[in-house]
């Protein structure tokens, strides 16, 4: 899963909409979709502080390392 699909089904899966979070973050509704429509790299920062709202870490693991039950693997961008 990409970061951008990610966080699209962590919202679908709170009680958070968009409106809410852009308020939270203290942008524009506009503003928000817009970053979620910037292809595959949105910015770190902008991921931390959406999964933060939404109850989660971003977090860097060695790989083959054992994730915590619930952890989600961003998959790196596809190029085209």
């Amino acid at each position: 899963m990409e970061a951008i699909e990610l966080m699209e089904a962590l919202i679908e899966e709170s009680s958070w909409s968009k409106a809410r979070i852009s308020r939270q973050l203290g942008m524009l509704p506009q503003t928000l979709n817009n970053r979620f429509k910037k292809a595959n790299s949105p910015k770190v920062s902008f991921m931390v502080d959406v999964l933060n709202l939404l109850g989660y870490d971003l977090v860097a693991v060695p790989k083959g390392s054992n994730l915590p039950r619930g952890s989600v693997v961003v998959d790196p961008p596809v190029e085209d």
